[in-house]
């Protein structure tokens, strides 16, 4: 047990370096001057478990202008409406906040495909808010445009490179069980061996013991390898 309870937050560091991580910047732009956009809420969703706010956010690329359609504004009013429901009873994969620069970091365990919404409450502009699908399996860097394409930032947005190309799902889902049960079942050695040397030691008068005085720090790593894999693979099936 013991061995178990050091195994949990040693394995969380593992498996935090296969998580996809999302760098992302919002920008806006006031005539010419691009500026960061700060303050704003960022959410990411899994496409295949919010379908139905994903098609709202694409109904919103429809509408035409105020101007040049009179029911524009009811139609965004309504979607903007729906946007809001969902974003407040839906289950993110993660939440951040711009800080200064308009940087953002979401972190979540690798999915198919994900969408990255960002909004914030600001005056004189009452449906202020942006998105972008993206893949969920690879980390990348990526540009969160809020004009709505009024600055120029989209060609520079599509010159971002994804840091890491993209497996298949299937090689994914494989590696990182692997991965989990590897992990584990390494840092279980250790630690199973550090605490036999401790216990070895503490033992070496010992001459009635049920397991050999220097077999103790073997049997220690042999039963944590067993005991980290196994937390390993709970871990992994609980994602």
């Amino acid at each position: 047990m013991r061995i178990i309870a050091l195994l949990v937050p040693a394995l969380s560091v593992v498996v935090s370096q296969h998580d996809t991580v999302l760098t992302g910047t919002a920008k806006d732009c006031f005539e010419t001057t691009v500026h960061p956009v700060q303050e704003l809420v960022v959410r990411a969703f899994d496409v295949r478990a919010n379908r139905q706010m994903l098609n709202v956010l694409l109904a919103t690329d429809s509408i035409g202008t105020f101007e040049a359609d009179p029911t524009a504004g009811a139609r965004q009013d309504s979607l903007y409406g729906r946007l809001l429901d969902f974003l407040g009873s839906a289950t993110p994969l993660a939440v951040d906040t711009s800080n200064s620069t308009g940087e953002f970091v979401l972190r979540f365990a690798p999915t198919e495909s994900v969408f990255v919404v960002g909004i914030k409450e600001r005056e004189g502009e009452p449906y202020y808010f942006s998105y972008k699908v993206l893949d969920g399996r690879t980390s990348r860097a990526f540009l969160l445009d809020m004009s709505a394409g009024l600055c120029g930032l989209v060609a520079a947005q599509e010159t971002i490179q994804p840091t890491v190309a993209p497996p298949s799902s299937k090689t994914t889902s494989r590696r990182s069980a692997w991965s989990y049960i590897g992990g584990g079942a390494a840092i279980g050695g250790g630690l199973g061996l550090a605490v036999g040397v401790v216990s070895k030691n503490r033992s070496s008068d010992c001459n009635d013991c049920m397991t050999p005085v220097e077999l103790i720090p073997l049997f220690g790593a042999v039963v944590g390898i067993v005991a980290g894999a196994l937390t390993g693979l709970i871990v992994y099936l609980a994602r």
